[in-house]
């Protein structure tokens, strides 16, 4: 008989609740289709073709310049290249190349030990490999114009020296 009563007890609540709630259903339904319709009226115009209305913005190509490889080997290079530097300094020619040279071989993007390295091969007498090693310290410091005008001042010392 416990049974039987809980039954009679929930479907009278389920028919109370339904009974009350029909008005605030009817309400709410309303609420919500209103509410999808401004949703879909104000979302709609951005569905439309991109072309049409908003072309692809086009940018300017920022001009290429060296950049300098972050890292450890980066470092290394320009540690050697600072030493390199120093035995130029003093005319120790040999020892500088050796630093120029170990310093590319560490990071072959170090276009300054490029440029140091043909300087020092101008200064021993050694004219044949000063064009290609400054040939390729001008494309890795392409864009910096100090640079650039240092390799054309040794370029253009060669031409004096080397007919």
């Amino acid at each position: 008989m416990g049974e039987r009563r809980s039954r009679i007890v929930t479907f009278q609540v389920q028919k109370d609740v339904v009974s009350l709630s029909q008005p605030m259903t009817i309400f709410l339904m309303k609420f919500w289709i209103t509410g999808m319709v401004v949703l879909l009226v104000l979302t709609l115009p951005a569905c439309g073709r991109r072309g049409a209305h908003h072309p692809k913005p086009t940018y300017a190509k920022p001009p290429v310049v060296e950049s300098p490889r972050p890292g450890p080997e980066r470092e290394a290079s320009n540690h050697l290249l600072d030493e390199g530097k120093k035995y130029l300094d003093f005319g120790m020619y040999n020892q500088a190349a050796y630093s120029f040279q170990e310093a590319i071989s560490i990071d072959p993007n170090n276009g300054e030990a490029f440029y140091y390295l043909a300087s020092t091969k101008y200064r021993e007498g050694e004219y044949g490999r000063v064009p290609s090693l400054l040939d390729r310290a001008s494309l890795l410091l392409q864009g910096n114009e100090e640079w650039g005008k240092k390799i054309q001042e040794l370029k253009d010392s060669l031409r004096e020296v080397k007919p």
